[in-house]
């Protein structure tokens, strides 16, 4: 049982766990600080059994959770994983959970606030606005889109990665930020290819490397944008699209330029969730400049 009154605001509090019809009962203690969300089926788990997921009761305040344990859904298919998630301004302490035979590897996960001093966006989205061909018919690719810091990769292994209409799971949108430029993302329109995390992560600069395969699908004009509310509202951080970019026809090439993008000026923060000035308003001020690549 979840009494949210009674472990609101206070960390290190026991909850008992109860027997849910069904479902076997779970003898792990429920603390702020690592809430459980795992749950298994009752009696011996059959072979090949679906994870049933324990989520957070609706309107429940427990600081930092989500009451959507799991990006997938509250039922995970054996060998399946569970997409770990939390209420916004927070991380969970483990990325995913594995189902094998009705229970989920690791049982449990918390949530961790974001660190209110990194300066970045959580999500971001590129979106492809013209093709080398001229058109989006053949649908847009690349090899790997690429963030850097102060000159260094940002590693971006925690993030999940959509796009609406991947043409296969061999280049699904996972493969754009997967740091192995001879996989691809491949998808049928013009994206866009959204890359999400859950705390906001700082990059100054970004560039992408070409597919493997037709260079009439290459991107030659784009923008990409941010946004720290899960995609309510985005803020454009840069866009190429008054000429086309000289994207290489050679297969596997980074492009020549990397793209400045500002940096997040923080506005307001609550709740841990970071509100950044947009790029529009940026420009405005002179303190950032349009389509600069370097």
């Amino acid at each position: 049982n979840f009494d949210p009154n009674a472990v609101n605001g206070r960390y290190n509090r026991t909850c008992r766990t109860e027997a849910i019809p069904g479902m076997r009962r779970l003898r792990w203690p429920l603390t702020m600080t690592a809430l459980v969300v795992a749950a298994d089926v009752s009696g011996a788990a059959a072979s090949d059994s679906p994870c049933m997921v324990l989520d957070l009761p609706a309107n429940t305040t427990a600081e930092g959770f989500s009451e959507e344990s799991c990006l997938e859904g509250s039922e995970i298919e054996h060998g399946g994983v569970c997409t770990t998630q939390c209420a916004l301004g927070y991380r969970p302490t483990v990325h995913s959970l594995e189902c094998i035979d009705g229970v989920l590897h690791p049982g449990s996960f918390g949530c961790e606030a974001c660190e209110s001093a990194t300066r970045g966006w959580a999500w971001y989205r590129l979106t492809p606005s013209k093709l080398r061909n001229g058109t989006g018919a053949l649908g847009a690719q690349l090899g790997e889109l690429v963030f850097r810091r102060h000159g260094r990769n940002v590693k971006l292994g925690h993030a999940s990665a959509s796009s609406p209409a991947a043409l296969d799971e061999d280049r699904g949108a996972g493969k754009a930020i997967d740091g192995n430029t001879q996989t691809q993302w491949s998808d049928e329109g013009l994206g866009p290819l959204s890359i999400k995390l859950a705390c906001a992560v700082e990059f100054d600069h970004y560039s992408f490397v070409t597919a493997g395969d037709d260079p009439n699908r290459d991107p030659v004009r784009w923008r990409i944008e941010g946004s720290n509310d899960r995609g309510t509202s985005w803020a454009l951080l840069h866009e190429y699209a008054a000429i086309d970019y000289p994207t290489p026809y050679e297969r596997l090439k980074v492009l020549r330029d990397w793209f400045r993008v500002p940096q997040c000026l923080l506005t307001s923060a609550r709740n841990n969730l970071q509100v950044c000035t947009s790029t529009e308003v940026l420009v405005q001020q002179r303190l950032a400049f349009p389509e600069t690549p370097l």
